[in-house]
């Protein structure tokens, strides 16, 4: 009952803390639209004269590589004589290792890995190899390479040796932006001596391998702010090649979902929907088939709605 329709003498307003009715109660419904992230928000519940995309800017924010906050203070040289400390004598202390590379950043473990070599003369990764074995090794040593070295190994292995693992092919190269792709490459070639696209080219084939080339490439926009007329025509580009016609022109879907960026795709798959009663999820999945059918969905799940992707 409100608080005006009792007499104020009877209920003293000391009985009653603020502390029980707090700010946070409030339902977060009426705070308008835009404090909400277009990636929250479900494509078919926002038809498009609806959502203008001109007011929605999208940030081309990374979706991969961003390490967690460390944990604790940090203290590169006490973790490095810790860890020595860790594999010297006879055993090891599995426990310290893990209480200290679990609580610190990936850049964090980047210092400690370049500053083990200043202090000791020797290689933390190498020490580690020796001191650990089997699927603990294996996850310790990943977690010391940096977000490139650590997909360019994937790939590696994904490629090495007899058959392909395309399923890893599609995960990497269809959620990483451009500059993650950028980064990947260099590391590959460091790695390996070798280069990732002529290895991609050589190890699949078909409309996956043209796509997956494509995106290697790294050519796709930082626009952040779709232009309204460019993805009406874009949608229109895309129903021309595909439900229009007798068989499909995977160039077009190349070219775009190549070079476009997040937010000009979710406006191209907001336009589609709005000329053609449809998404461009159910396009493809009509269009295409098999790895490469994967690969598109990949590319417009993650762009349209990347938590729910991973």
């Amino acid at each position: 009952q409100p608080i005006m329709t009792q007499p104020i003498m009877t209920q003293p307003i000391m009985t009653q803390p603020m502390m029980t009715q707090p700010m946070m109660t409030q339902p977060t419904m009426s705070q308008p639209m835009m404090s909400q992230p277009i990636m929250n928000q479900p494509i078919m519940n926002q038809p498009i004269m609806n959502q203008p995309i001109m007011n929605q800017p999208i940030m081309n924010q990374p979706m991969m590589g961003q390490g967690m906050m460390g944990l604790g203070p940090f203290n590169v040289e006490m973790d490095c004589a810790a860890l020595r400390g860790a594999m010297r004598g006879l055993g090891t202390d599995e426990d310290t290792i893990i209480n200290i590379i679990c609580q610190r950043t990936n850049m964090q473990r980047q210092q400690i890995k370049q500053y083990y070599i200043s202090a000791y003369g020797r290689d933390l990764i190498t020490d580690l190899k020796k001191e650990l074995s089997g699927n603990f090794e294996k996850v310790v040593v990943a977690l010391f390479q940096t977000p490139s070295e650590f997909d360019a190994s994937s790939l590696y292995h994904a490629m090495k040796g007899i058959g392909t693992d395309e399923g890893t092919l599609i995960e990497i190269i269809g959620t990483r932006p451009s500059f993650q792709l950028s980064q990947i490459k260099q590391s590959f070639r460091q790695m390996y001596n070798k280069d990732l696209v002529k290895w991609v080219e050589s190890e699949t084939s078909g409309g996956l391998r043209k796509l997956l080339v494509s995106l290697l490439l790294a050519q796709r926009s930082e626009n952040q702010v779709p232009n309204q007329q460019q993805c009406m025509m874009d949608a229109q580009s895309l129903y021309q090649a595909g439900e229009a016609r007798w068989g499909t022109d995977e160039g077009i879907f190349n070219q775009i979902f190549s070079t476009r960026s997040r937010a000009d795709i979710i406006c191209i798959n907001q336009c589609y929907q709005s000329l053609r009663g449809k998404t461009l999820e159910r396009v493809i999945e009509k269009e295409f088939i098999g790895d490469t059918q994967k690969l598109f969905l990949t590319l417009l799940k993650v762009f349209i709605n990347p938590s729910a992707y991973f």
